[in-house]
């Protein structure tokens, strides 16, 4: 038997689009990508990628970096978006809240808006806590280096979201990713968080 083609499949040959996910390959241990989901926002146009992890929880809120978010806006949690740049705030929204001045990714999901108007509706009762999800810092690659990484196996191409994308997190997260990845990927459930498990 070729453990390696069992446990590990043959490189995607696709490239995310915005709105789609990476999910990353189980042994990708020891970096701030183990175990994670990431939702691209942007390719530019030297070729590099810009994206969310979408199941990193941070021990903080809104109100802990915008002090003046608003009563309701100020209760959110904060995920960790990626290692780059935590001084800026990335909030993403299904497409069940309208809000001004925000861009659509795909697969039903907004990036931006002012935290004035998410207080609004939050207070007002026309959004609840699960349509939004807020992030300090990004996950970025330069161009190429996604396009290695994904040939290398590091990561797999989701198209679109995983179900109720901004529900749950942490490695329940990323199981529920790699579920809808389907029979390919079905073996990456069974190795463990540690080799040390093995």
């Amino acid at each position: 038997m070729d453990i390696d083609n069992q446990f590990f499949p043959a490189p995607s040959a696709e490239m995310p689009r915005p709105g789609d996910c990476l999910v990353a390959q189980p042994l990708m241990t020891g970096s701030a990508f183990s175990r994670s989901v990431v939702l691209m926002l942007d390719r530019d146009n030297q070729g590099g990628h810009l994206g969310l992890t979408l199941n990193k929880p941070a021990p903080i809120r809104i109100a802990d970096v915008v002090p003046d978010a608003g009563t309701e806006a100020g209760k959110l949690s904060v995920w960790r978006g990626g290692p780059v740049d935590f001084n800026r705030l990335f909030v993403i929204h299904t497409e069940r809240v309208s809000i001004p001045g925000s861009h659509f990714i795909g697969s039903g999901l907004y990036v931006g808006g002012s935290l004035d108007e998410i207080d609004h509706l939050l207070i007002s009762g026309a959004a609840g806590d699960d349509d939004f999800r807020c992030f300090l810092g990004y996950s970025g690659w330069a161009p190429g280096q996604l396009e290695q990484e994904i040939a290398e196996g590091s990561w797999a191409v989701m198209r679109g979201v995983p179900s109720n994308p901004l529900s749950g997190g942490g490695n329940g997260y990323w199981r529920r990713a790699v579920e809808q990845l389907g029979e390919t990927y079905r073996s990456w459930l069974i190795v463990p968080r540690s080799p040390a498990f093995n």
